[in-house]
């Protein structure tokens, strides 16, 4: 049996699915190139007027659930584990030469070292939400293929339901707070993106339909999005329909996002898909980027207007993307060795057994 490494959310591997030319096809892969952009969009520019970008975790979640409701390994939590401590690793060294190379000081104080090391940045909460979601990806998975279509449909679409009727009667998500309630909305979307796996193939035969209703649905949030800005400025969190990955209208957004692509008829591009692997490190870099940016600036003596910062992290965030993609590969691929090798010896000592 094949060991497949880590990751699939962000599609590390090209290999990964060399197996099933369906699920490698760049549609897939090419919606996480958008969506990657739409994280960086979030953080360098904020919502704007765009408030379809607020479906943009739950669909990452959605095609997480998509390609791992079927696999039956319940140690991938485990070989996240090396992609994390890899990042972590980058990240903090990065930190280091940019924060003592100069007098300019990126992080002043020992408590946000402290936070860097214990956490890492910003955006960093998904990535922690991911490695959660894989411990109890097991328990998801057996429960979504036990369970028939109907049943499951009905239980996914309830606990949504009820999550979003106690934001309503609580006037925000305070019971969990942001990041855990953005957890469970992306638990939401990953049995969402399974169920679609499971039993969502006739979806596909209705494309124009599909298309059309994601048009219709952009334009209706789009509307109350404008109704709430002009008008409602000072309402409840619960009634911005654009601004936190638990609103309302994200997870359905990230569902017709993902249906949408998944009904392109898109043959397999090395350039799509290579870029699409560039998108681990542009979301966990991003953000420190920003603070790599204002070291720049300092140092070249450039003035620090907000476009300016904000392209010079761009073309930072490109820069560590691209280079540590290949010393990622061939890590990842060690650890594959690792992986096989204790697969290996567990299969013969089963068999000894």
């Amino acid at each position: 049996m094949k060991t497949k490494t880590i990751n699939q959310e962000f599609n590390i591997k090209p290999k990964e699915f060399s197996k099933n030319k369906k699920e490698r096809s760049s549609n897939i892969e090419l919606l996480r190139i958008i969506l990657a952009i739409f994280v960086i969009l979030i953080h360098y520019v904020g919502y704007w007027y765009l408030p379809f970008l607020c479906g943009t975790v739950n669909c990452f979640t959605i095609i997480t659930g998509y390609f791992l409701i079927k696999n039956n390994d319940n140690y991938r939590f485990l070989k996240f584990i090396p992609t994390i401590v890899f990042l972590h690793v980058i990240n903090i060294c990065l930190f280091i030469f940019f924060n003592y190379s100069t007098s300019y000081r990126i992080i002043e104080n020992k408590e946000g070292w402290i936070e860097l090391i214990q956490y890492g940045l910003g955006a960093w909460w998904y990535i922690w939400a991911i490695f959660i979601l894989y411990i109890i990806s097991p328990f998801l998975n057996y429960g979504m293929q036990t369970l028939g279509k109907n049943t499951s449909l009905v239980l996914i679409i309830s606990l949504w339901i009820v999550f979003q009727l106690q934001g309503l009667l609580k006037y925000s998500f305070a019971p969990f707070g942001y990041y855990w309630g953005s957890f469970v909305m992306m638990i939401y979307a990953y049995l969402l993106g399974g169920y679609i796996r499971l039993h969502g193939a006739k979806l596909l035969e209705w494309k124009k339909s599909i298309w059309v209703i994601t048009i219709l649905f952009l334009a209706i949030q789009y509307m109350f999005f404008f109704l709430y800005k002009e008008f409602y400025p000072n309402q409840i969190l619960w009634l911005d329909f654009s601004n936190n990955n638990q609103s309302l209208f994200a997870l359905p957004t990230g569902f017709l996002m993902f249906i949408s692509f998944l009904t392109i008829p898109l043959k397999n591009y090395k350039v799509i898909n290579f870029l699409a692997s560039l998108s681990l490190f542009t979301f966990a870099y991003h953000n420190s980027s920003l603070k790599f940016s204002s070291y720049f600036i300092y140092v070249l003596n450039l003035k620090n207007t907000f476009l300016i910062h904000r392209l010079i992290a761009l073309l930072i965030t490109f820069v560590i993307s691209f280079a540590v993609w290949w010393p990622f590969k061939k890590y990842d691929y060690a650890w594959n060795i690792v992986y096989k090798k204790i697969e290996a010896k567990n299969v013969k000592s089963q068999i000894q057994n």
